[in-house]
């Protein structure tokens, strides 16, 4: 199995387009160059000034169809931005007004069209009437048009650039895979840092994992933690929580609980189960972040729940224990169970344990041999312990009954085990917050993290 198989590193990049916001719509108070007011005669005592028009003034003339009087009337309904029903009766005037040639009102109606403010959002229209106003010489208008030329512009750089980017990211991922070209992990890394400078996330974080594992590239944990910062940033899950195991274990910076939190708990808020794990451990010890039982059950049972066979033996911890739930063997059983289903020798052992109490469920000393059979040929001293001082209560007959049980259960589960095992993320894994082995069933504390 290729070691690049892992989800995580061939992630499929979805294109997305960034939507510029092009103008905030406001109420103008001026007017358009057909009604400027005329200036005061500096000569005499008296002003050649229009007398000031009352809003209800504007209102009876723009019923009588006065297109000035529909424009400045409009504006006074639109300073009442919450109703909406205001909205459109502005609306309505102001395409009144635009159709008798008044460039102000062209302009309004077109940002009302462009926020969807009394009108059904349309920028297709909003822009007609913008052009409709620039060609009557509407200054404001003409220099909206330049802005929307210019964004048209740049966002179209942009969605080359970003075509450029996935296009180079696949060709490394074509050189991992060996997909229509000779594998080769210094091809791919090539193509992965052309993608990466062009602001790629997931080639970033590819970057990321090669330099932390020395694959195609010089081993380099300061490089590494460069290229998951740059894709962390960006919002790459996986980027944020290798980020954080890089600060909890001090690798490629100085070792910051703070920092690992803020980092992991962005990865969990994205549902990462490794990630909601390791969050867990930390609320559970106070690392990084003030101790909090609650918030630790609550983190582990969605790693739990999304299948994480450590955080479903923790679970299961808590409930035995009775420690941030209510004490519940029936529910510590059914976490352990699945823990143990998923391979992990902890989950064994603490299942292997209610067997042999008949603790929340019936005694059964052949499953208990059982899983502490597997839990010691994973490497569990204490399991291994414990299966010794079974064996002294059981039968020949029934030692082969649980070896032979033990035996297909390792044909059934082991296969999915190993492919996990294998793949390049566990390097990482391994170096992760649950350096820790976790507490046994039978000790007051739940598992944790270090």
């Amino acid at each position: 199995m290729s070691m690049f198989s892992n989800n995580r590193l061939l992630a499929v990049i979805k294109q997305s387009v960034l939507l510029i916001s092009l103008l905030a719509w406001g109420v103008t108070t001026g007017c358009g160059p057909e009604n400027e007011n005329p200036k005061q005669n500096k000569g005499s005592s008296t002003t050649n000034e229009d007398p000031v028009i009352s809003p209800a003034d504007w209102k009876a003339k723009a019923t009588n169809g006065d297109r000035e009087a529909q424009y400045q009337w409009a504006l006074e309904l639109l300073k009442n931005r919450g109703r909406e029903d205001q909205a459109a009766k502005a609306a309505e005037h102001l395409a009144n007004a635009a159709g008798q040639g008044h460039a102000g009102a062209m302009f309004e109606l077109g940002l009302l069209y462009r926020n969807g403010i009394g009108v059904n959002l349309n920028t297709e229209i909003a822009e007609q009437w913008f052009q409709r106003a620039a060609g009557n010489g509407y200054s404001k208008a003409e220099a909206l048009l330049k802005n929307l030329d210019l964004e048209r512009e740049q966002s179209g750089k942009k969605l080359v650039k970003e075509k450029e980017s996935i296009e180079a990211y696949n060709k490394g991922v074509s050189y991992v895979r060996g997909e229509g070209v000779e594998p080769s992990i210094e091809k791919a890394v090539g193509w992965f840092l052309k993608s990466a400078e062009m602001g790629n996330h997931a080639a970033q974080y590819n970057l990321g994992v090669l330099h932390l594992t020395g694959d195609g590239v010089e081993l380099n944990y300061e490089t590494a933690t460069e290229w998951f910062l740059k894709s962390a940033e960006q919002g790459n899950r996986d980027s944020q929580y290798n980020l954080a195991v890089l600060y909890a274990v001090g690798k490629g910076m100085e070792q910051d609980y703070e920092e690992s939190y803020k980092w992991v708990k962005l990865a969990a808020e994205q549902g990462l189960p490794d990630a909601q794990y390791n969050l867990a451990a930390l609320y559970f010890k106070g690392m990084g972040v003030e101790q909090n039982i609650n918030e630790s059950v609550r983190w582990y049972r969605k790693a739990a729940e999304q299948g994480n066979p450590i955080a479903q033996s923790n679970l299961g911890v808590f409930y035995i224990n009775g420690e941030g739930v209510e004490k519940d063997t029936t529910e510590a059983f059914k976490w352990f169970k699945l823990s143990a289903e998923r391979g992990y020798h902890q989950g064994m052992y603490n299942l292997a344990s209610m067997y042999a109490k008949g603790e929340g469920i019936e005694a059964d000393p052949i499953k208990a041999y059982m899983y502490y059979g597997i839990a010691a040929d994973l490497g569990d001293r204490e399991a291994q312990l414990a299966k010794n001082g079974l064996e002294m209560q059981l039968s020949p007959n029934e030692i082969t009954q649980a070896i032979d049980q033990a035996s297909q259960f390792r044909v059934d589960k082991f296969k999915e085990m190993v492919g996990r095992r294998n793949s390049i993320i566990e390097k990482l894994q391994a170096q992760s917050l649950a350096a820790q082995s976790p507490k046994k069933v039978n000790e007051q504390t739940p598992p944790t993290a270090e």
